[in-house]
């Protein structure tokens, strides 16, 4: 699945906190957004030097993201503060977007380039 199909489900589950197997869910779908990120970093090769710029900060912001979808599957079934949680989820969901939004920004502006810009 894609990186903003796994999104989608992951902000269904974060409104259903009351289930009670809602950590185990919430943690199965971080682990698969967290495969979609990572499939995400080679979907469009960038050859241009002013874009491979911004492609180097996405392939950071990637990282960051990845590394902190990781920690928190593993701490979201040892964590008493539901409350806490969420908020961490939400926060993370948020970037998860911002970063979806950079990826798109890129890919659209190398297909640009491609077909000569604006004029």
């Amino acid at each position: 699945m894609t990186l903003e199909s796994e999104l989608r489900d992951l902000r269904g589950l974060a409104s259903q906190d009351d289930a009670a197997n809602w950590r185990i869910l919430v943690r199965d779908k971080l682990k698969s957004v967290q495969r979609a990120l990572r499939a995400s970093g080679a979907e469009l090769p960038v050859e241009e030097a002013w874009l491979s710029a911004r492609e180097s900060a996405n392939d950071r912001i990637r990282a960051r993201l990845e590394a902190r979808t990781a920690a928190m599957s593993q701490t979201i079934l040892t964590r008493l503060d539901t409350s806490r949680i969420n908020l961490d989820l939400n926060r993370l969901m948020a970037d998860l977007q911002h970063y979806v939004q950079r990826t798109h920004d890129v890919n659209l502006d190398a297909v640009a380039l491609e077909l000569g810009g604006s004029e």
